[in-house]
């Protein structure tokens, strides 16, 4: 019999395959878990070589993956020359105090970048203007990324410096919001946003994309993620230099999933460049994503019926309805998994309208597409998740983030099928969670916590549909085995199953056994990839 190289020793292994963590050892020989047995079975697999590391009652569990994040972004999010404060400001004023202030204390910079801003936390006030930004700082282009990632708040010197004011396609003019003169009011949204705004944000140079990128897979690795799914695809300011390097010099202690972007035939074909460059086990290139429509909060996500609140809206698509189908096949055909943004009902509905069509000329039994978001959906579309073999990726900390929100945007009959977790797992559907990150913390245990309980950041019930919360142990599955599933690695990562690789992770407490009010306050204690220890507190 094989000897090990390493065992993990808990009275709580959950490898994912049963409901509930037993007693029992993780076997690893190499990068590969062996098996996970009792501890009496455990013996006979420890030689003179073999490291025993006994976790007593803390949860040894596969590492987690994050299956819906901005990786550049994130990183930028966390650095000290990216202003984030604004996530806490209540209202247009206060928000632009905290510009002011940062400008003073940053004068070497030559633009202010941040991210965070919120028309749900400012009670709903008119949108922003680059005047009140103009007012505290004229001299630097100043760029504000909202916390939904689909608008930016722009001062008169950035929308100089982006070129918005000179803007003539019409397609993208919808998206830029106008002063009764013509001229930009600051606010620009979606496809407007990504084009023209959004280089200048997040493009910072190899050195500062370097050290802020190793800064972020070190935090994540420190909260058990060991598998990452980067959706910034549809952006075209993403650039991979600093991750390449990274896997050179054997610092990238994260599997780097990427995407390459939906939009048409030329974007195939750069997607299909990347998938050559970049086809490893830790760097890889699995799918395309999509963006076919905006949020809620800005009117801008795709519904059926118009919004409860602004009667005349009722949000476009960025994609037309044979465009979207079209680009889909193409996209299954060449290889690649599909992954949509769709925050309202009619989204929901044509990306799965497009997966269905797929498969009717495409063999999917090796392709995993992929929905995004599901924030809002017809109740007629939740069992087609099962039906079409499509990942429901989302994301349980966009609960509380909006703090019921939707309730005056799409009303409480809309409402009642808003992030319907339990809803698409009674019908057979997978489940696969992420963050969203930058939009909210990276740290999976909060998310878990949100998914199990439905509660917000206050502990109390938020949405209107609590009845759509889930278990623990499938709350986990769609954070292990649900993101593995996603990036088509279902059969390597995702469980503590033999022949898998050794991904796994350390949580210093048995879920299971504490009330579920303390699953947020969890911490990891050690992160284990390709069986070495990359992470131990």
């Amino acid at each position: 019999m094989k000897k090990a190289d390493i065992i993990l020793k808990s009275s709580a292994v959950f490898t994912g395959l049963s409901a509930m963590p037993q007693k029992g050892a993780v076997i690893i020989n190499e990068n590969r878990i062996i098996a996970s047995v009792s501890w009496d079975d455990m013996e006979t697999y420890i030689g003179p070589q073999t490291i025993l590391k006994d976790y007593g009652d803390c949860m040894i569990l596969p590492g987690f993956c994050e299956a819906h994040a901005h990786f550049q972004d994130g990183a930028l999010f966390g650095s000290e020359d990216f202003l984030r404060e604004i996530v806490e400001s209540k209202s247009e004023e206060e928000c632009v105090q905290m510009v002011r202030a940062f400008a003073e204390s940053h004068p070497a910079l030559e633009k202010i970048v941040g991210l965070g801003w919120f028309p749900a936390n400012w009670n709903d006030a008119p949108l922003p203007t680059r005047h009140s930004l103009d007012a505290v700082c004229p001299d630097r282009p100043i760029l504000l990324h909202a916390a939904d990632g689909h608008s930016a708040w722009l001062n008169t010197k950035a929308i100089e410096l982006t070129g918005l004011d000179k803007n003539q396609d019409p397609e993208l003019d919808k998206f830029i919001l106008k002063e009764e003169n013509g001229y930009p009011t600051g606010v620009v949204k979606e496809k407007a946003l990504f084009d023209f705004v959004t280089p200048y944000i997040y493009r910072m140079g190899f050195d500062i994309d370097y050290k802020v990128q190793r800064n972020l897979i070190r935090g994540c690795n420190a909260c058990g993620i060991t598998s990452f799914n980067d959706l910034s695809g549809h952006l075209p300011h993403v650039e991979y230099d600093a991750r390449e390097a990274m896997e050179q010099r054997g610092e990238l202690t994260i599997r780097m999933h990427l995407s390459g972007n939906l939009d048409g035939p030329e974007k195939l074909e750069e997607a299909k460049a990347l998938r050559e460059r970049f086809s490893s086990p830790f760097l890889s290139v699995p799918c395309v994503k999509g963006m076919l429509d905006g949020t809620t909060s800005t009117y801008t996500a795709s519904l059926f019926e118009p919004y409860t609140d602004n009667p005349g809206v009722s949000g476009d698509t960025l994609y037309q309805y044979e465009e979207l189908i079209e680009n889909i096949k193409a996209a299954n055909a060449a290889g690649f998994g599909v992954r949509i943004h769709c925050i309202g009902d009619k989204a929901v509905r044509w990306a799965l309208d497009g997966y269905e069509a797929s498969a009717g000329i495409n063999d999917l039994s090796n392709i995993r597409n992929a929905v995004e978001h599901i924030e809002t959906i017809h109740p007629d579309d939740i069992p087609r998740f099962k039906l079409l073999n499509t990942v429901a990726s989302m994301q349980p900390a966009h609960v509380p983030l909006e703090y019921n929100e939707k309730l005056s945007r799409v009303g409480y009959e809309r409402c009642v099928y808003e992030w319907p977790f339990r809803s698409i797992l009674e019908t057979g559907g997978i489940l696969a969670f992420g963050t969203d990150y930058f939009v909210s913390d990276y740290n999976p245990l909060p998310s878990i916590y949100y998914a199990v309980t439905r509660h917000g950041y206050d502990g109390k019930i938020t949405s209107i549909n609590p009845w759509e919360k889930i278990d623990l142990y499938e709350a986990l599955r769609a954070y292990t085995l649900g993101g593995a599933y996603a990036e088509g690695r279902d059969h390597e990562l995702g469980t503590l199953s033999a022949g898998k690789l050794a991904d796994i992770a350390v949580i210093d407490r048995n879920l299971f056994d504490i009330d579920v009010e303390e699953i947020k306050d969890a911490k990891v204690v050690m992160t284990m990839l390709d069986g070495k220890i990359i992470y131990e507190k």
